[in-house]
């Protein structure tokens, strides 16, 4: 069962990242179709994570780390599925690490000058929080 749900997580995640390079806009439904699914699948021990992940996600919007509501809903979604505090604290570091050398590559190696989808660093956390079972 919960090969299914990384599997349902993962392949989501994908298509958000199609979207947001194709067209640079993710379509509502599917970044509100994972939140709700990841606050309903952890609703006794998520929603905890899931609110600290709200004030988080808001601060880095502000700091303008990740810009758009998609970020958002996309960034408390897997905050949601952490679970426990500590895991939390780990998937922000490995949000923050991740996201800074991404930006990094984008500037350096693909002449990104503009703003540029965060959403592969979703996934690439995602990945990682499936391999240290964070999730």
């Amino acid at each position: 069962m919960k090969s299914l749900i990384h599997g349902i997580i993962l392949f989501i995640l994908a298509m958000i990242i199609y979207f947001d390079w194709k067209d640079q806009e993710v379509p509502a439904f599917i970044t509100t179709s994972l939140l709700i699914m990841s606050i309903i699948l952890n609703i006794s021990s998520g929603l905890n994570t899931a609110i600290l992940s709200v004030l988080f996600g808001l601060l880095l919007i502000e700091q303008h780390y990740f810009s758009g509501l998609a970020d958002l809903k996309v960034f408390i979604a897997l905050g949601a599925f952490t679970q426990l505090w500590y895991s939390f604290f780990w998937f922000m570091a490995i949000i923050l690490f991740s996201g800074l050398l991404w930006k990094v590559i984008a500037i350096k190696f693909l002449n990104k000058k503009h703003e540029i989808a965060f959403t592969p660093v979703f996934l690439l956390t995602y990945i990682v929080m499936i391999i240290t079972n964070m999730v």
